[in-house]
């Protein structure tokens, strides 16, 4: 994927991308970044997911919602920490770590030191997925939920 691929993805985004992520963004889509691989991105109305392999890379977006504030990249490392504790709390499968986006001699990096232009959420995908798509007789049964209208149950893994 090149910079013009990257480019196109980011414009085409179905919500408005806060000018003070573009470059984040474009860290975390470029395929350098993961040592060539290809990143898949995904939108929703509070983050922007980037997929890479097993991996997946959570930015939050810039947002104030009541009385909470994700506004300042203190406020969304403030975020990472709640999600990463209670990863730790419930004890999941998933390995979990908060990353820098920081700039270096003028060039984005992730992780590393440098002057920290935003956080995100890294999340590693254990051998074991949590879903299994037939259930198992150990694990109980969470009810029909088709995934886009297919016949597939769902079960969790305990």
């Amino acid at each position: 994927m090149d910079q013009n691929e990257i480019t196109h993805r980011i414009e085409r985004a179905a919500w408005p991308i806060a000018a003070e992520q573009v470059e984040p963004l474009r860290l975390l889509l470029d395929p350098a970044t993961h040592g060539g691989a290809i990143a898949s991105y995904m939108e929703t109305a509070l983050s922007h997911i980037i997929y890479v392999e097993d991996r997946s890379y959570i930015l939050r977006r810039p947002l104030r919602f009541g009385e909470n504030s994700l506004l300042t990249p203190e406020d969304r490392w403030h975020w990472c920490e709640d999600q990463a504790d209670r990863e730790r709390h419930f004890n999941r499968r998933n390995d979990i770590r908060i990353l820098p986006l920081v700039r270096r001699d003028n060039t984005p990096y992730l992780g590393g030191p440098g002057e920290v232009m935003d956080w995100v959420l890294e999340r590693s995908r254990s051998a074991r997925s949590k879903l299994r798509s037939t259930p198992s007789p150990r694990s109980p049964f969470l009810g029909n939920r088709s995934a886009a209208g297919s016949d597939v149950n769902f079960v969790l893994v305990p």
